[in-house]
């Protein structure tokens, strides 16, 4: 799962994604990775915790609400391994998560689904370069 790299080739941020939404993740991949940005998916959080330790992420994006296990618990497992880890979460409810639940949570930002790319987009920007 290592991403192997040529020579005098800069590592770029890695960005993990965790959504069931097939087109959700896709539609992600697709605007990060014409930003520069590498990407790693899967439809749940069970690979994550190898993956964080292994590849040493740049930020996390996870869906809060997934059929197999919430997104809470899978951003509560996050920070506990990588308590700096930068995490957007992503969900239909966002509504129910103000500024200072997001941050309770672990997140450093939570948007609705659908969300306005260009905002994410300069989010995901920020939180990799802070």
């Amino acid at each position: 799962m290592t991403f192997a790299l040529n020579e005098g080739e800069i590592m770029k941020p890695l960005i993990l994604i965790t959504d069931e939404e097939a087109q959700i993740v896709e539609g992600m991949k697709r605007l990060l990775e014409s930003e520069g940005y590498r990407l790693f998916s899967t439809f749940s959080g069970d690979l994550l915790r190898e993956v964080i330790l292994k590849e040493q992420p740049s930020l996390v994006i996870v869906n809060l609400i997934m059929p197999k296990e919430m997104g809470i618990s899978i951003v509560k497992n996050i920070k506990s391994i990588a308590p700096s880890l930068p995490i957007i979460g992503i969900t239909v409810f966002s509504e129910s998560f103000n500024g200072y639940e997001t941050r309770d949570y672990g997140m450093d930002i939570c948007f609705s689904k659908p969300f306005d790319i260009e905002v994410f987009r300069r989010s995901v920007t920020r939180l990799i370069r802070s």
